[in-house]
């Protein structure tokens, strides 16, 4: 192997790493909690008149979801013409006990919440699919920016011992401008490294 990309959480990259990790670094990347979520998505025939993102408020009674993205208003080229894929996010109060349901109880469960809240029957559907996100999001604290540089020094100076990049977010949100730099980072790294490096492919 000429290299290695590992997108993962921090606790799962400090596992993989830590044998090469100084001691500060591994200091710092001690201690994250992470949430956990679970979402369930529907590709429905059918195309809906708005692109959005919705997010749904409690309405009387606990329900399982607590948000719904349409991903045509985010990732167009995912969905087909004459379809919609919704993704529901179950509510953080109702993750623990969601998380340990079957994926046919999730469906059933998050099919009816796709006919409460967008009027649509369950033959509509024509796939669904459901993830668990055990480490979803990395919950911070004030002191959580120092602690991060500490880690992103502790991996730059990894990287420039070895053929060795860490990209992705130890945050938890691929939106933050730290993830979509790390990323960056490790790509044209890795571009540089193989363009200077001989294939060892035979």
């Amino acid at each position: 192997m000429d290299g290695l990309i590992a997108a993962t959480p921090l606790p799962e990259t400090v596992r993989l790493l830590g044998p090469w990790l100084d001691r500060n670094t591994v200091r710092a990347a001690e201690g994250w909690a992470y949430a956990s979520t679970v979402t369930v998505q529907f590709l429905i025939r059918r195309r809906l008149p708005k692109i959005a993102l919705q997010v749904l408020p409690p309405k009387g009674r606990a329900r399982p979801a607590c948000g719904m993205t349409m991903e045509r208003a985010k990732h167009p080229s995912r969905v087909p013409p004459g379809y919609e894929l919704v993704t529901f996010y179950a509510a953080p109060e109702a993750v623990a006990i969601l998380m340990e349901k079957s994926d046919d109880d999730l469906f059933d469960r998050f099919a009816a919440e796709l006919g409460f809240w967008m009027n649509l029957p369950v033959a509509r559907i024509q796939r669904w699919r459901v993830q668990r996100w055990p480490l979803a999001a990395a919950f911070t604290d004030p002191a959580a920016p120092d602690r991060i540089s500490i880690i992103e020094r502790g991996l730059e100076t990894l990287a420039r011992k070895a053929p060795m990049w860490a990209a992705g977010d130890f945050r938890g949100s691929s939106g933050l401008p730290g993830a979509v730099t790390s990323a960056e980072r490790a790509a044209y790294a890795c571009a540089d490294y193989f363009e200077k490096t001989p294939s060892r492919s035979k």
